[in-house]
């Protein structure tokens, strides 16, 4: 039953084992003003000797006038077999670019998230912070940013809670390899301000493959090590899984 899970649990085409939520590999651009995004849905039930069920939920939406950028996340995964919760988590993000020039953006954000594997009951989030451009060819794409953020934490079973502020930098590029093939790879690192020896270090690489216009297969990596986790919760966990992604 638990390979079971495990098979299930890399098929899953949503990042369920981060700490750290990867917005910017699920940032688009946007060049056109107006309201746009993307719904993503999925529901398995699966009955042997157990019933499983699968569910998740990602919603993206963007909205653009002028130089101003709204961002929106929203996902949820869930996976229960025997009335026990495998996968429990999810998240809500808005962020807001105000674009300066080609080059330069400046952005704020605000978090709410949850995750039973990780023992997060609950992790708010509110920052601020330039974004750069370092380069943008016709093939490749590389972006930087270095945010400051404030951090509140509660965790379950009475592991206690903590507000602190953390620095959140990261590194992103974008490959296009043929027209219809391409890699891409953010890598973040989250610190605490006044103690660096907790830290949290996300990468996630993304190799995708344009079937048609709309449709994509993905093969994503996904690596997060943190210094400082919850009481039995490991320091390092990876994932690799398969995806299909549509957009319209």
């Amino acid at each position: 039953m638990r390979y079971l899970i495990f098979f299930v649990f890399s098929c899953l085409p949503f990042g369920i084992f981060s700490q750290i939520v990867n917005i910017e590999d699920q940032r688009q651009n946007a060049p056109e003003m107006g309201l746009s995004g993307q719904v993503d849905f999925n529901f398995n039930i699966n009955k042997n000797t157990t019933v499983l069920y699968q569910l998740g939920n990602r919603i993206q939406a963007r909205y653009r006038e002028d130089e101003h950028l709204f961002l929106f996340f929203n996902e949820i995964n869930l996976v229960k077999a025997d009335g026990e919760d495998f996968v429990n988590g999810g998240f809500q993000h808005l962020r807001y670019n105000k674009i300066i020039s080609e080059k330069f953006r400046w952005e704020a954000f605000t978090q709410s998230q949850y995750n039973g594997v990780q023992k997060i009951d609950w992790r708010y989030l509110l920052g601020a912070g330039p974004r750069f451009t370092l380069l943008n060819t016709d093939s490749l794409a590389i972006n930087t940013g270095v945010l400051t953020m404030f951090e509140y934490e509660q965790l379950k079973e009475g592991l206690g809670s903590e507000a602190t502020v953390r620095l959140s930098a990261y590194l992103s590029f974008k490959f296009d390899i043929t027209k219809n093939m391409n890699l891409s790879s953010t890598t973040y690192y989250q610190p605490k301000v006044w103690n660096f020896k907790d830290y949290r270090i996300s990468n996630e690489t993304t190799f995708n493959i344009g079937l048609t216009n709309k449709l994509s297969l993905k093969v994503v990596y996904t690596l997060v090590y943190d210094s400082r986790p919850a009481f039995e919760v490991p320091e390092t966990i990876y994932n690799l899984k398969n995806a299909i992604s549509y957009k319209f």
